[in-house]
């Protein structure tokens, strides 16, 4: 009987070629790369892939179990996919940012980078496909019963790239682990991993707009969490739950507040945490870029998720007396436009208390308990924690239980 992993382990050069089609004009003039529609799309079927970087590149899984016929079923599409025409677009930019960066040849390396890239991405669940199959493989031989693996992991990994919900959306480990490899430079050919973020192929660490694909770093530097999360993934194929170990509802029970430090402004990555969190604090400075700042993400974040309370604690402040005219200046300008409410938990002083505090990495409220600065962050912490919970519709943490 055939066994398609009797062949050797290699890349589809037919199914490749039915991707991209190349033909001469009749009048010998440039090569004409023609792609059809991505069919089937990204998803459950394909494993496609949903990061911005990666629509160039998909992969499509070895077997697949026909539960009438009672028999692994061989994939004649197996493989890695290229999408041509994304393909050049995605080149297009990238040579013409490495022609602004000076760079010779600036086409053929833009190419050359993004096919490295999609490649050794798609490679690593390659190299997860092959765990699975062989799985699949014996446990049909010892005519054991085969459960769903491949569609209820598919399933589960498709709910949560659609809901982006935080942090169950991390869980996707394996695209983690995917860019993990392609960071570690598996061609050996050097400095490839600056090269994938500058021209936006590996998202910038931790961008929460990219999801798991941004936890590339801890994971290629660290040989022990890059074992554990391996592990994982197999947890996760075998059991079709992404989270086989439990590791949320241990969070739950763990933690009591989580707090998330953003930087300044209405970036991607910072709206995204702001709407997942149950309350946002919005920290001024007596700086009229502090409430430029302030203002752009308070407005974006009502607008596009409907956050509609926020907290606001104005810093470095004087006195009380300078800190809550700053804050009302603040509301008075962001409520005339906005229809949000501000909720005021007080200020922190200016005081050289506090830098030596941060210099020698020493929290105020442990190693001065009983000072004035320690009850004042008590009474904001207290303040806060009385403070109307954020209502809007976009992701949560924890599925959304107020923590």
């Amino acid at each position: 009987m055939y066994n398609p992993l009797h062949q050797p382990i290699a890349y589809h050069g037919r199914a490749f070629a039915a991707y991209v089609d190349l033909e001469h004009t009749d009048n010998l003039g440039p090569l004409e790369i023609r792609k059809p529609s991505r069919i089937p799309p990204p998803g459950t079927e394909t494993g496609g892939e949903v990061d911005e970087a990666l629509s160039m590149f998909w992969y499509v899984d070895l077997l697949n179990y026909d539960y009438q016929k009672g028999r692994c079923v061989h994939n004649t599409d197996w493989g890695i996919h290229v999408n041509a025409d994304v393909l050049v677009e995605w080149t297009a930019g990238i040579a013409t940012a490495m022609e602004r960066d000076g760079l010779p040849n600036a086409p053929e390396l833009a190419l050359d980078l993004a096919f490295i890239f999609g490649f050794d991405h798609c490679f690593f669940h390659h190299c997860v496909d092959a765990q699975v199959s062989f799985h699949m493989l014996r446990k049909e031989a010892a005519g054991e019963e085969i459960s769903p693996l491949r569609q209820n992991y598919a399933v589960a990994c498709e709910r949560l790239h659609i809901a982006k919900q935080y942090p169950q959306w991390w869980l996707v480990v394996e695209e983690a682990l995917a860019n993990a490899h392609v960071a570690r430079d598996p061609t050996r050919l050097g400095g490839l991993r600056e090269a994938f973020i500058r021209y936006g192929m590996l998202p910038q660490p931790n961008d929460a707009t990219r999801g798991p694909w941004a936890l590339w770093e801890q994971v290629s530097m660290d040989e022990q969490a890059f074992a554990a999360l391996s592990h994982m993934i197999w947890l996760q194929h075998l059991t079709g739950d992404m989270d086989p170990l439990g590791l949320l509802s241990s969070l739950e029970n763990d933690i009591d507040y989580l707090i998330v430090d953003i930087p300044a402004g209405a970036s991607d990555s910072a709206l995204f945490f702001v709407n997942a969190a149950d309350l946002a604090l919005i920290i001024l400075v007596a700086e009229p870029t502090s409430f430029l700042d302030a203002y752009a993400l308070v407005k974006a974040a009502h607008l596009e998720n409907g956050v509609t309370d926020f907290a606001v604690m104005v810093n470095m402040a004087d006195n009380a007396k300078t800190a809550e005219t700053n804050f009302n200046k603040f509301r008075d300008i962001t409520m005339r436009f906005l229809d949000i409410k501000l909720h005021y938990v007080g200020m922190v002083p200016q005081s050289p208390v506090i830098r030596r505090s941060i210099v020698q990495r020493k929290p105020i409220s442990i190693s001065q308990p009983k000072s004035p600065l320690a009850k004042t962050y008590e009474t904001l912490a207290l303040k806060m924690m009385k403070t109307s919970h954020s209502r809007h519709d976009g992701v949560k943490f924890f599925n959304g239980a107020q923590k």
